[in-house]
């Protein structure tokens, strides 16, 4: 069982390497978010691997390829990478959909998700974020969020401080600007959760 597990994990070592050599060049896709969904699934199938095999946690182990998690030059690649094998790892159901397009927005989370952008009009850096309690944004996301995609039947609260304090705003609809409501890049906690 034990040479089954082993070989399972060799295999699979090996098309997550293959794969993965495709996206290591910043222009390989056509967006963001499509970067982002990538390495999403690419981490999450590489996260399930290493918990089958009883490996430590480590996204950024080396590949057989000679690849290393740093080597991924696009930014949202390494995002959804790193939150996927997190995922993977801890027997988390995957985020997205397997039987629908996977590049397809507004439905690779179930029952809707929100995009946020660290620049205005949707530009910069980016994110999607599915329904639950955020109390902390960590590293870049936190205060630099300026601008939000809602995706399906879901709204959002921001606040201005971590563990959903401080002052607050709703969005329900897209915003290309949260300057205008004077929330630009103040963001250190959010709830996102559907619409009754």
């Amino acid at each position: 069982m034990r040479r089954v597990q082993i070989l399972l994990f060799a295999l699979t070592m090996l098309l997550i390497g293959s794969a993965i050599y495709v996206y290591a060049d910043e222009n390989a896709f056509r967006t963001d978010q499509e970067a982002y969904q990538v390495g999403y699934q690419e981490g999450y199938n590489h996260g399930v691997a290493d918990r089958n095999v009883n490996a430590s946690y480590n996204y950024q182990r080396n590949f057989d390829t000679g690849l290393t998690y740093n080597s991924y030059v696009n930014e949202n690649f390494r995002d959804g990478f790193h939150q996927g094998y997190t995922d993977g790892f801890e027997s988390r159901m995957s985020r997205y959909q397997t039987t629908r397009d996977p590049y397809a927005r507004g439905d690779a989370f179930v029952g809707g998700s929100i995009t946020v952008f660290t620049g205005s009009d949707y530009k910069g850096s980016m994110r999607e974020f599915g329904i639950g309690r955020y109390p902390d944004l960590h590293g870049k996301w936190n205060d630099s969020i300026s601008s939000v995609e809602i995706h399906g039947p879901v709204r959002v609260i921001l606040f201005d401080r971590k563990d959903f304090q401080g002052q607050r705003l709703i969005v329900e609809n897209s915003m290309s600007q949260l300057k205008d409501l004077n929330f630009k890049e103040k963001a250190a906690s959010m709830i996102v959760e559907p619409l009754h």
